[in-house]
Parts: C-alpha cells; structure tokens; sequence
C-alpha cells in the first residue's frame, strides 16, 4: 500500500510539474490592488498573485510534503539576507510591494529546486517547455501578422492597438506602425527573453528529437524574430555562433548542428520578410526609437540620483517606482518606469548594506559554481546561458522587477547549471 501511495504521488508531482511548464507564460493573474496616477495606471504598484504562482507554490508544499526537495544547511547568510528584508519592510514608503517581490523571489527559488530535483529528466523538463512555448508563440504570430490582439482576463490577455499610444510597436517612415508580438505576457521583450530561453535549451540538449518538437521550435523561433526584442535577438545570435563553432571544432557534424542549422535558416528568413523593420529597429531611425533610448538614458541619472540620496539602505525592494512617485508627483502613472539596468536597480533598492547581504549569500553557492570547472562539456554552455543573463539585465529590468522575468531568470541559471551534475535527470527518451 505504501509502495502505490509513494508511485501515485510520484506520478502527482511528475504532471504537476509538466502542467506548470506549460502554464508558465500564461498571465492569469488575481488582482489585489490597482493603483492610478492622473487617470493612468501605475503598473509597478499593481499586486496581485497569478494563477501559475498558485498553482507553483501548491507544487512546492506538496513536494516538500513527498519530501522530493529537502533543504539542508541553510546557510547563515540566506538568514540574514532574509531577516534584512523583513526589517526593511518597516522601512519603505509600500511594504506590500516588499512582500510581492519576496513571493516572486521564493517562488523562482523553489521553481529552481524543483528543476534540479529528481522529479523529471532534463529531457523531459525542455520537452514540457517546448511544448508549452508553442501556443504563446502562435499567439504572437496571430498578433503580428493580423496587427490586431484580443481581451480576455481568463487567459490574462490584454488589447494592444499599434495605433495607440504606449503600445510596443516598430515604426517605419515607409511601412508604418507594425505591432510587435506580445504573446500572453506584458511586453515583447519579456516574451522575446522566454522563447529565446527555451530554444537554447532545446539546442543545450543533444538527445533524438522527434519531428514535432522540431517543428515546434521552428514555430517559436518565428514568434522570437517579431517580437523585435533587440537583447533576444543578441542572445540567440551569440548562442548560434557560439555552437556553431563548437560543433564545428569537434568535427561531428549531428543532430545538434542540424537544429543550430535550422534554427540559423529560420532566423534568416524571417528577417528577410521583414528586413526594413528590422534595418529600422536597429539602426534607431524611427522617432520612437530615439524617444526610447533618450528614456533609457534619463533612467539612468534619475538611479543615479536615487542612489545618491539612499545610498546604505536603499529605497526598499519593489519600491523603485514608489520613490519616483514621492520624489517626481504628477506625472501619469505609465511614465514611473524601473531603470533599464538590473545592477543599478538593485543598488537603488537595497543600498549598499543589502548588497553586501546579496553578495554574501551568492558567495556561500560559489561550490555550486565551482563544480563547473570539472565537468569539460559544462563550459559552452555556462558561457552561452551566463552571457545570455548578463545581456538582459544590461539592457532591461524583467528578471527582478517581474514574476515571469525571474522564472525566465532561473531558466538561464538551469541551463547554466544543468551540466554539472549529468547523471542527475537525465534520460535517454526521444523528445516529444
């Protein structure tokens, strides 16, 4: 009887978490409060608590239950980076935003653990997440293609319009207004890092393919190239390249070098649809364009600014905007915006003093990163993932202002890590 009931929760938890990978991207989300500022609404004031991260945070109760993840030795700086932030609770100008990004945080944590637990095989973990990137991607595709989008708060989809303003588009003085690919989440460039996490670790994996999870990837590398994510592009551009001549190195020319070729191709042809787009997007021809990096700069003296004036303890977790509020009043709540750039966010929010606790608990996992150095294949791809991480917290602020920016944040870490431990999940079952 033990032994049925340890294989049902077994099974229980295999498609809990099958069913979160393919929930992921999906925005669903109960709101607890919404906040307007001169009739706009202040989007970095909003809490409330997606149906995913519900559905997460059951996952991980029960597999702590099953104990499938056991946490051992906690280090004393996780306790202290912790008790830092329940004292800055009493400290900020919003603690109910302190607590959301302490949710979002705990939840991308467990999500990690139970990556690297023993309850699906790496193989099986990518299937699932290609899988479940496939429907958002032909979303996207629907969204750019038709220039049109759809409301609904069950599947948490929000109206875009490329002809209204603060809508996500490329502008051209030939082809006009074209709406970038939004998929089911907030902005391009947060769907733009999900698809390009996904395709590179389908390409991380070497294992037999079947021919619908090839022709899945094709589709979401075809929803990547419209969402006109400049730092997304850069990512799989330098992933492409970088295997490329890996697997050229090696002379073994394999299935692995076949889905770099086809993904390289599909890349190819899609922007050559749409090269004048893409020539303008890059280029920053368009008004809109220059508007956008003269905001990206602004960003960044007004954290400068931030920092200056709380430079020990910081303005509090999530509180980045609140601040701009107190410090800038009337101005609409869309134009309160976090800075483009993760280290310069997290100082202005922690301060020094919480950045030394941050440092002081990333060096107490120095052995986790240590362990790549012995394993050769887990080179490539730390440099690949690690690169790919560093590129868009150098040029957005998804990964820490955001629920699914830090589970896309932890896909990267997952596919940096995955090699370290090979006979750890692995298997050697066809994928899809």
């Amino acid at each position: 009887m033990m032994s049925f009931l340890n294989w049902s929760s077994n099974k229980l938890l295999s498609f809990g978490l099958r069913c979160y990978l393919v929930l992921l991207p999906w925005q669903t989300i109960f709101i607890v409060r919404t906040v307007f500022i001169q009739g706009s609404k202040w989007e970095y004031g909003t809490v409330g608590l997606y149906v995913s991260e519900i559905f997460l945070f059951a996952l991980l109760a029960f597999a702590f239950y099953q104990k499938k993840i056991i946490l051992k030795n906690i280090s004393k700086s996780a306790w202290f980076l912790l008790a830092y932030v329940i004292i800055m609770m009493f400290m900020v100008r919003d603690r109910i935003l302190v607590v959301q990004s302490l949710l979002h945080a705990v939840g991308a944590v467990g999500f990690f653990l139970l990556l690297r637990s023993s309850i699906l095989s790496r193989t099986e973990i990518i299937s699932w997440l290609v899988r479940g990137a496939v429907l958002p991607s032909i979303l996207g595709l629907y969204q750019f293609f038709f220039q049109s989008s759809f409301t609904t708060s069950w599947l948490g989809l929000s109206f875009h319009d490329p002809s209204a303003a603060g809508s996500a588009v490329v502008v051209s003085d030939t082809l006009g207004r074209w709406l970038r690919a939004y998929g089911p989440m907030s902005h391009p460039n947060v769907f733009g890092g999900y698809l390009v996490v996904v395709i590179l670790l389908y390409l991380q994996n070497n294992f037999r393919k079947s021919w619908w999870c090839r022709s899945s990837v094709l589709i979401i590398t075809m929803a990547l190239v419209f969402t006109f994510s400049r730092s997304a592009w850069a990512v799989l551009i330098l992933g492409l390249v970088i295997l490329t001549f890996s697997i050229w190195r090696q002379k073994n020319i394999n299935d692995q070098l076949i889905d770099v070729y086809a993904v390289s191709l599909m890349v190819v042809v899609m922007i050559s649809l749409v090269f004048g787009l893409v020539q303008n997007r890059l280029l920053i021809r368009s008004a809109s364009e220059v508007r956008s990096i003269t905001e990206r700069a602004s960003g960044i003296l007004e954290a400068k600014q931030i920092i200056q004036n709380h430079l020990m303890i910081g303005v509090g977790w999530g509180n980045y905007t609140a601040n701009l509020i107190q410090e800038n009043p009337g101005h609409p709540g869309w134009s309160y915006q976090p800075v483009h750039l993760v280290p310069l966010l997290i100082l202005a929010e922690w301060g020094i003093l919480g950045l030394c606790f941050i440092v002081f608990f990333l060096y107490s996992l120095r052995k986790m990163f240590w362990q790549i150095t012995r394993v050769r294949e887990a080179h490539l791809f730390f440099g690949i993932f690690l690169s790919g991480f560093l590129i868009i917290a150098l040029s957005d602020h998804y990964f820490y202002t955001s629920y699914i920016g830090n589970i896309v944040m932890v896909l990267f870490l997952y596919g940096a890590l995955s090699t370290v431990h090979p006979h750890q999940g692995i298997s050697q079952k066809k994928i899809g």
